[in-house]
């Protein structure tokens, strides 16, 4: 999945996050329930997005920027990329699924 590195820092930091994007990055935010998607190049889009966030109780923010954090850590943290390679190293050159 491509993702620009501003919005994994974001997550990572669990800040709430508006993508205007589509593709990946979209998708990454709203699996995460890291923030909010607007179409890009709308301006209409763009805005109703950005007054949505403006709009959001504290809670509400403070949630997204904990999705955010708990998705960047489970799923994309260099910890967890280094253990599902070395996952798929061990089974192409060792035949097994053990990662020790």
């Amino acid at each position: 999945m491509k993702s620009d590195s501003s919005m994994l820092w974001c997550m990572a930091i669990g800040k709430p996050i508006l993508m205007a994007v589509n593709g990946d990055a979209a998708a990454l935010v709203s699996e995460s329930g890291c923030g909010v998607v607007a179409a890009p190049e709308d301006a209409e889009s763009i805005a109703s997005a950005a007054l949505a966030l403006f709009r959001s109780d504290r809670e509400s923010l403070r949630r997204m920027g904990e999705c955010g954090r708990r998705y960047y850590d489970e799923h994309l943290a260099l910890q967890q990329g280094a253990a599902r390679f070395a996952a798929i190293f061990d089974r192409l050159c060792c035949g097994t699924d053990a990662v020790g």
